[in-house]
């Protein structure tokens, strides 16, 4: 069973769960405002994740570890 993933700062990220949610105002896709990340029909409300090496993580607790910056982008190359 395959499943989606994008990545972050270089590093893959798979999203074990997450659902369908409108797009945040302004943002580009890949975008990650709080817990939803911009889509090109919408938005993606990310719930679980895990990082490459890692155990699949709450979505706030990645974001505490990982700190993602203000405009930062999902599946962009470092």
């Amino acid at each position: 069973v395959g499943g989606a993933w994008t990545t972050f700062r270089g590093r893959r990220l798979k999203v074990a769960a997450a659902h369908p949610v409108a797009a945040p105002e302004a943002a580009e896709p890949g975008e990650l405002v709080a817990d939803v990340v911009a889509t090109g029909d919408g938005g993606l409300q990310l719930r679980r994740v895990q990082p490459e090496g890692k155990g699949v993580l709450d979505v706030a607790a990645w974001r505490n570890g990982a700190r993602p910056a203000e405009g930062e982008r999902l599946g962009e190359p470092t």
